[in-house]
Parts: C-alpha cells; structure tokens; sequence
C-alpha cells in the first residue's frame, strides 16, 4: 500500500510517499505512553563485484523505545528497552549533466571538471531506491521495578546515553531521573 503527496515550496514541486513495511522477525509486545528516540545514523560504504566495480552505502537507522503502558486504564507499566532499526541500501550514479546557460557559463574552462573523474564526488549522487529493511531487538537492561513508566520525556546525549526524565506509574508521578547507556558490548574471543 502506498499513498502520495504533493509538496510546494517556492517553484519546486517534491513528491512524497509513503509505504507499510512489516518488521523483520516477532514485533516487540504493544505498549502506550512510550518514548522511541533517534540515535545517529550510521553509513557504510562497500564496492558491489561484477562487470562494473559500483559502489553502496547501506545507511543503517536506529531508534530506542523506552517503557509506556501495557495495559489499559493507565496500567502495567514497563521498563523495556527496544531497539527499531531500519536498513536501506544506495547505488553511486553520475549525476545527468545540466545544460548551460548564459555568457559566463560559455565563456568558463571546460578544462575545470573532467565527468570522468571518479574522485571528483561532485559528478555523482547516491540513489536510496531499494527495499527497507525493518527489524526490533529487545535490549536486555538491569534494573529494578523503578526503571519502570510512561508518559516521561527522552533524548539521547553524545550519542550515547539515553535521558529519560519524569513520567508516571499506575499509581504515582516519578521524579526520577534515567540515564541508560546504548552501546554494544563487544563479544570477548
């Protein structure tokens, strides 16, 4: 299922859409009154084999979601930790050569840009039109019943530790703050 919109801003018309796209394995249970922070964007770049050597970036995309309600009538509050993360996948291509235009333009040193240069990174623009690739982790967090609320405001400090300040629990509002660490352990050999 795909919906588009259309955008004006100035004289440039963007068009946008957007697509359902089921998660990757078990989704997490259902929650209320959640956080879901961003956390940096990572990217990675790799040359595919075959006839041409082309390149890929995989930009991988991630966001923490933090407690809420998994009852109704403002109930059972939780402390899990859920990791979304969303995965897509870019090819290098040579950008289409504009015409140009205008006495300047004809009177400028062809000599300046060569199209063929692969260095120069000013010839070429990354294509994000493949599949997104859409999973959730749980993350296993020590802790105790206090880690546990909704309704509490989150954000995400040297792209590292997750603040979670205020909230409530079923039966009280918590002034208590969070600060959980997101990184990966490394695996010990």
């Amino acid at each position: 299922m795909e919906n588009k919109m259309e955008d004006s801003i100035g004289n440039h018309r963007h068009h946008w859409a957007t697509q359902r796209v089921d998660p990757v394995g078990r989704a997490p249970s259902f929650v209320y009154g959640s956080s879901l922070t961003a956390l940096p964007t990572q990217y990675c770049q790799t040359t595919m084999d075959g006839e041409t050597s082309q390149q890929k970036l995989t930009a991988t995309m991630r966001a923490i979601r933090f407690g809420g309600f998994q009852s109704g009538g403002y109930s059972d509050e939780t402390a899990r930790v859920v990791m979304l993360t969303v995965r897509q996948d870019a090819v290098r291509v040579q950008k289409r050569r504009q015409q140009r235009r205008g006495k300047r333009d004809r009177e400028r040193n062809d000599d300046e840009c060569d199209d063929n240069d692969d260095a120069n990174w000013s010839n070429w623009e990354w294509h994000w039109n493949g599949p997104l690739e859409v999973c959730w982790t749980n993350l296993d967090v020590l802790g105790n019943d206090f880690l546990s609320r909704a309704y509490h405001t989150s954000t995400l400090l040297l792209d590292r530790y997750l603040v979670v300040i205020g909230g409530m629990k079923s039966k009280c509002s918590l002034f208590i703050d969070l600060f959980l660490c997101i990184y990966r352990k490394q695996k010990s050999i």
